[in-house]
C-alpha cells in the first residue's frame, strides 16, 4: 500500500505529496515508538534544550535526549559507514590482489540513487520529476545515473521488439 506525506518546504511552489512505501511507514512507526520510550524515560528533561520542538512538536528525527538530528549528523553517519566499508574493501583488495573500489556516500547521494531507481523501474521522467520536486526535466536527467550495462540491456530489449521491423 502506498502512503503519502505532505512536504512543506521553504518555497511555496515546492509543496508536494511524497509517496512512501509500507517499509518507510514501518520505519517511521518504529522510530516513533523508540522516541516515545525515550520521552517516557527522561520525562520533562527530554527535549528541554531543543527550541525546535516548540515550533515543531511532532518533530520526527530526534536523539534519545530530544535534540534534533541535523544535516551534519547525517553526514557524520554516512562518513562513519563509508569508513567501515572502505576499510574492509582495502583489506579485501590486498588479499585478492586487485584495485580498491572505494565507496563514496553522502546524504545527497541517496537522492541520486532514488531518482535513478525510479527511472530504471520504468517510471516516466515527468512522474520522477514531480515526486522529486524537480522544476525541469533537465534536473531529473542530472540526477539519473544509468550504467552502460543497463543502457545496453534496454537497447537489446528494444531491438528484440522492434529490430526486425523495416
Amino acid at each position: 500500500m502506498l502512503h503519502y506525506a505532505d512536504y512543506i518546504p521553504e518555497k511555496k511552489k515546492s509543496v508536494r505529496l511524497i509517496p512512501l512505501p509500507d517499509i518507510a511507514i514501518e520505519a517511521f512507526r518504529n522510530w516513533k515508538e523508540k522516541q516515545d520510550q525515550d520521552k517516557k524515560a527522561l520525562g520533562k528533561k527530554w527535549g528541554a534544550e531543543n527550541e525546535l520542538l516548540e515550533k515543531y512538536p511532532g518533530l520526527i528525527f530526534t536523539t534519545s535526549t530530544g535534540m534534533s538530528y541535523l544535516p551534519v549528523n547525517a553526514e557524520d553517519e554516512c562518513e562513519r559507514i563509508k569508513n567501515i566499508v572502505n576499510k574492509q574493501e582495502s583489506l579485501m583488495t590486498k588479499k585478492e590482489g586487485r584495485e580498491a573500489e572505494m565507496l563514496e556516500v553522502t546524504p545527497h547521494s541517496f537522492r541520486h540513487t532514488f531518482v535513478t531507481r525510479c527511472v530504471r523501474s520504468g517510471m516516466g521522467p515527468a512522474t520522477v520529476g514531480k515526486i522529486s520536486g524537480h522544476s525541469t526535466q533537465k534536473m531529473t536527467e542530472y540526477y539519473t545515473h544509468l550504467e552502460q550495462g543497463y543502457v545496453k540491456d534496454e537497447y537489446e530489449r528494444y531491438d528484440k521488439k522492434y529490430g526486425k521491423e523495416s
